[in-house]
This record gives structure tokens, C-alpha cells and sequence, in this order.
């Protein structure tokens, strides 16, 4: 059975509908991460919202921060932003391939951009973030 928005045609389809919950982890060894509640998508066709509330664990490890995803990407980008943070400062998400990489764009952070993982010691955030999948 279809489901169609505002027409009948093709371009109304809803092709696919899902929501649940996944477990945020990160691909660097032995940083650890608390999800403080379980981080939850919502796909709707091929676009993907996701709501994450993370902490991450004391580390001094100088990798870019990267996040897993409930779906890989299949485009380069995909954005969002936490709305709030102990960091002291503002973190954007740049999503590509499997991962939501953390960042300030600033000049203010060790890597200028990408945020590291370092630079996340300690810290807390909520954060959501869309993209498209359509695998």
C-alpha cells in the first residue's frame, strides 16, 4: 500500500517511513561515549533527522570528532548543530559517508574547524542534525 501527499503522482509518494532509537558511538579507540538517552531518527524518504544527547569520555586523542549514524549518507554533506553544550562554545555537525564529524568554525579550537576529540574531553551535548540516505 502507497502513501501519497497532496496528489496521486509519483512526485507525492511517500516511499518510506521508519523512527527508532540507536546507540551513538565513535570509530577512534579507546575514547569512550555516554549516551545519556537513546538517540533517536526519523526517516522520511531519503531524508534522515537525528536527535542525539552525548557525553564524551576524558581522552587527550587528537583525531577529528566523529559520531555514528542510524544510516550512512549518500550525498558529501548533511548539517545540524547542538543546541546545547558544555563546551563554552558552539557545535556544528558536518555529516559524510557514515559519520557527523564535530566542529566550532572558529579559529578558536586546536584544529580550526573540525573539532577534536580532545577538545570534547568531558564534555556534554544535545544535538540534531538532517541528511539524505537512499540506500
Amino acid at each position: 500500500m502507497s502513501l501519497f501527499i497532496g496528489g496521486t503522482g509519483s512526485a507525492n509518494e511517500l516511499e518510506d517511513y521508519e523512527e527508532g532509537t540507536f546507540t551513538v558511538t565513535t570509530s577512534i579507540s579507546g575514547v569512550t561515549l555516554t549516551n545519556n538517552t537513546a538517540a533517536r531518527y526519523r526517516k522520511i524518504g531519503q531524508m534522515v533527522y537525528v536527535q542525539m544527547d552525548v557525553s564524551v569520555g576524558s581522552n587527550s586523542d587528537g583525531n577529528t570528532s566523529r559520531f555514528s549514524m542510524p544510516f550512512s549518507s549518500s550525498v558529501s554533506y548533511g548539517s545540524g548543530i547542538a543546541g546545547w553544550s558544555s563546551l563554552g562554545r558552539p557545535i556544528m555537525f558536518h555529516i559524510s559517508g557514515s559519520q557527523a564529524f564535530g566542529m566550532d568554525n572558529s579559529s578558536s579550537g586546536n584544529s580550526s574547524q573540525h573539532l577534536t576529540m580532545s577538545e570534547l574531553s568531558g564534555h556534554r551535548f544535545i544535538a540534531s542534525y538532517w541528511y539524505i540516505h537512499t540506500g
